[in-house]
C-alpha cells in the first residue's frame, strides 16, 4: 500500500492506518507493547490440555511460518503467542511440567525481560546451556514429542529423529497444530489483493518458469516444488502483502513438464490478476490443496525437487524416496538481477537518499536547538519513515527501523519502541539502520552520527569500521572468490586494534523483495562465489557493550571489472559498484588514522553521492536538505 504526504515538509509522523498496515505486530498485544511479560498462565494451561489430550508428553512450538519467512505474519507467530517473546530463531517447549524457552546471544536480555515466571529461559550459547535438540535428547526412554512439521526443515527434522531414536523417543507429527487449537482471537489470513510486478520486472515470467523445467530436466525428475514466497514472487512476477516489510504472498508453486499450480487464498486474485495467470497458463488451486497434489505425485511414483530448506512436511508429502532436496537453484536465479533490476535499484537508492537528506537537515536543526528531553529515537525513526513515504513508488518499510543511541546502538538487533525510546543526545553516539521497500528496489543502509564532540574512542572505532568498509569496498578479485574473503578484508583494520563484530560483514539483497537473500554473502563461513550482477551489503562494525555501536552499511553491485594483468587469460575479475548515495558523516573520523589513499575514498564517496543526489532536491523546501549534502564537496 501506498502512504502519501503532500504539501509543505513539515515534521510528520506516522498515522494509526500506516502503523496497522506496517508494523509487524500490529493489533497483537505482546510484551513490548504493555511494557512488561504477558501473563502467560490461561495459555499454558490450555496449552497443556491439548498436549495431554494429543497422547504426547511434549510439544515444541517454533518462531518459524511453513515457508520459512524471515519475518512471519501475525497468525504465525504462535511462540510469541504462548511465551510472550517477539525475537526470532527461537524454539519454546511446553509439557505438563515444564516451559522451557531457547534463544541465542543476540536475545539473551530482551527474552528475560519478555517472560514471565512461568518460562525457564535458556541462553544458548553460554557454558552449561544446552540447545533445543540436546534438551530434546536428554528427555526419558520412551518420551513422545508432538511438532508441527510444516514448521520445521528436513534436515534440523531427519537429524533430530535419528538421534532420538537412540534413545528410545520419537517424533509424533501432528495433523493440527495445537497452538492454533487454544489460540482465542487468532488473527486472520490476509485478504489483500496480489499486484502484477512485470513493469518492473525485466524477465517475462514464462522465460523464469521455463529455466525451472530445465532443472527439471536436468535433474531427471518430473516436478519441482516451491515454498520459499520471495521465489515463488520473483517466478510469477507477482508481489503481495501478507508478510510484514516483505512484499510477498502466501502460497505454493508446482511447476511439472507441462503444467504450473499456484496454490493461493482465491479471495486474493481479482480479474486482473487471474487473466494475467490464465495468459500465462497458471493453474489457481486453494491453498490447502497443496498437499494433495504432492501425495498424487508421490502415488503416481513422480520424482519431485524441493529445496533442502522446504519443510519436513512437504518431505513427506513428496515421499522420502521420492525427493529430491537440492540448494535452491531459484535462489541463485533470483539473485543475479537483470538490467531493468539493477536501474531500478539505482534509481531507488537516489530517490531514498534525497529522504535521507532531507532527514538529516531536520535532525541536524533538532540537535543544533538542544531538542534534549522528549526527542527521542522513536520520533527520529519515524520521521525519516515520513520523508520516505512522500518519494515516488515508495510501498513501506524492508524492516523495523533500528534507531539506537548511546549505549543501545550496541545492539545490532535493538527495536526501537514508542513508549520505551531514549532520547538522543550530543554526548552519544546514534546510529540508523532502516530502509524502504519501493516498486523498483529495496532499501537498506546504515549510517553512525555524533551531534557533540565525540570522544576518542567513539572516533578510533569508527575510523576503523570506515577503514574496513573501504578495504571491502575496494576489493577487486577473480571469478569464484567467496565471501569468506571479503569478509577478512573487512575486518582486518578492526583487528588491527583489537576490534571485532560478531554478525557477517554482507548480505544479498532483493529487488523490491527481502532486504536479506541468498545465496551470496560476505562472511567467514561462506562457501558461496560472488556473482556478478548480485547485490550485496557490506557493513563492518563494532559494538561497545553498554557504550556505544556503530556500523556503516551501504549497498553494492558486484560487476565485471578490469585488472592490469587478468591473471588466468580470459577468466572474468570482479569488483564493486556502490548504488547506496548517502554520505558518510566525518565528524567521527580520526584523520591521523587514514592513509592518503583512504581520505582520498571518503572525500570523493561523499562529494559523489551529493553531486547524484542534488538534482532530487529541487524544491523551495528542500533548501536545508541541499544545504546539507553541499556541505559534503
Amino acid at each position: 500500500m501506498f502512504s502519501c504526504f503532500k504539501g509543505k515538509q513539515k515534521e510528520v509522523f506516522r498515522d494509526d492506518d500506516y502503523t496497522e498496515k506496517h508494523h509487524p505486530l500490529a493489533g497483537y498485544v505482546s510484551s513490548s507493547a504493555t511494557g512488561g511479560p504477558v501473563d502467560t498462565t490461561q495459555r499454558l494451561a490450555a496449552l497443556r490440555g491439548v498436549i495431554s489430550d494429543s497422547k504426547v508428553d511434549y510439544y515444541v512450538v517454533p518462531s518459524s511460518d511453513a515457508h520459512g519467512s524471515e519475518y512471519v505474519a501475525k497468525k504465525d507467530r504462535r511462540q510469541e503467542y504462548i511465551s510472550g517473546f517477539t525475537g526470532e530463531s527461537s524454539m519454546a517447549i511446553v509439557s505438563q511440567q515444564e516451559a522451557a524457552l531457547f534463544v541465542d546471544g543476540r536475545y539473551h536480555v530482551s527474552a528475560g525481560k519478555e517472560i514471565d515466571q512461568n518460562w525457564t529461559l535458556h541462553k544458548v550459547g553460554l557454558e552449561g546451556v544446552p540447545t533445543w535438540t540436546a534438551y530434546l535428547q536428554a528427555l526419558p526412554e520412551g518420551t513422545r514429542i508432538g511438532l508441527d512439521a510444516t514448521l520445521f526443515g528436513i534436515s534440523e527434522l531427519q537429524a533430530l529423529r535419528k538421534d532420538l531414536s537412540k534413545t528410545g523417543s520419537e517424533l509424533v507429527f501432528l495433523d493440527e497444530n495445537l497452538v492454533d487449537k487454544i489460540w482465542q482471537d487468532r488473527p486472520g489470513s490476509s485478504k489483500e489483493p496480489l499486484i502484477v510486478h512485470a513493469k518492473y520486472a525485466g524477465d517475462d515470467s514464462t522465460s523464469k518458469l521455463a529455466k525451472v523445467r530445465e532443472i527439471i530436466d536436468e535433474r531427471k525428475s518430473d516436478a519441482y516444488i516451491v515454498h520459499e514466497l520471495s521465489e515463488i514472487a520473483w517466478l510469477l512476477n507477482l508481489r503481495g502483502m501478507d508478510i510484514p516489510f516483505s512484499p510477498v504472498f502466501e502460497a505454493y508453486l508446482l511447476v511439472t513438464r507441462g503444467d504450473t499450480s499456484l496454490f493461493v487464498d482465491r479471495d486474493k486474485i481479482k480479474d486482473d490478476v487471474m487473466t494475467y495467470l490464465e495468459d500465462l497458463k497458471i493453474q489457481v488451486k486453494p491453498y490447502e490443496e497443496v498437499w494433495q497434489s504432492l501425495k498424487d505425485l508421490r502415488d503416481g511414483d513422480k520424482a519431485c525437487i524441493l529445496s533442502n530448506t522446504a519443510s519436513f512436511a512437504i518431505y513427506q508429502a513428496v515421499g522420502e524416496d521420492k525427493a529430491i532436496a537440492v540448494k535452491s537453484p531459484v535462489e541463485l536465479l533470483k539473485s543475479i538481477k537483470n538490467e531493468n533490476e539493477i536501474q531500478g535499484m539505482k534509481s531507488a537508492y537516489l530517490r531514498d537518499a534525497a529522504a535521507w537528506a532531507q532527514w538529516m537537515a531536520w535532525m541536524e536543526k533538532k540537535m543544533g536547538k538542544g531538542y534534549g528531553p522528549g526527542f527521542t529515537e522513536w520520533e527520529a525513526a519515524e520521521q525519516l519513515t515520513a520523508y520516505r513515504s512522500r518519494q515516488p513508488l515508495f510501498a513501506g518499510l524492508a524492516y523495523e527501523n533500528i534507531s539506537a543511541t548511546g549505549a543501545n546502538a550496541a545492539l545490532p538487533h535493538y527495536s526501537t519502541g514508542k513508549d520505551t525510546a531514549a532520547s538522543i543526545s550530543k554526548q552519544a553516539v546514534y546510529l540508523n539502520d532502516s530502509g524502504a521497500q519501493y516498486l523498483d528496489g529495496t532499501i537498506d543502509t546504515t549510517r553512525t552520527y555524533h551531534f557533540g564532540k565525540p570522544k576518542p574512542e567513539h572516533k578510533r572505532a569508527y575510523t576503523r569500521v570506515l577503514q574496513g568498509h573501504i578495504h571491502a569496498s575496494e576489493a577487486k578479485f577473480p571469478d569464484g572468490t567467496t565471501g569468506a574473503a571479503i569478509d577478512a578484508l573487512a575486518r582486518a583494520p578492526l583487528w588491527k586494534d583489537g576490534y571485532n563484530f560478531l554478525h557477517g560483514t554482507g548480505h544479498g539483497i532483493g529487488h523490491y523483495l527481502s532486504v536479506h537473500e541468498g545465496p551470496q554473502r560476505i562472511a567467514g563461513f561462506s562457501t558461496e562465489p560472488l556473482r556478478e550482477g548480485q547485490f550485496v551489503s557490506i557493513e563492518p562494525g563494532y559494538y561497545e557493550e553498554g557504550a556505544f555501536g556503530i556500523r556503516i552499511e551501504s549497498i553494492y553491485l558486484v560487476k565485471k571489472v578490469h585488472t592490469r594483468r587478468g591473471f588466468g587469460g580470459d577468466d572474468k575479475w570482479l569488483g564493486f559498484e556502490r548504488i547506496t548515495q548517502i554520505p558518510i558523516d566525518t565528524r567521527l573520523v580520526d584523520w591521523k588514522l587514514l592513509s592518503k589513499e583512504e581520505v582520498r575514498w571518503l572525500r570523493e564517496h561523499n562529494r559523489a553521492c551529493a553531486k547524484a543526489v542534488l538534482p532530487f532536491l529541487s524544491t523551495k523546501d528542500d533548501r536545508p536538505a541541499r544545504k546539507w549534502l553541499e556541505k559534503y564537496f
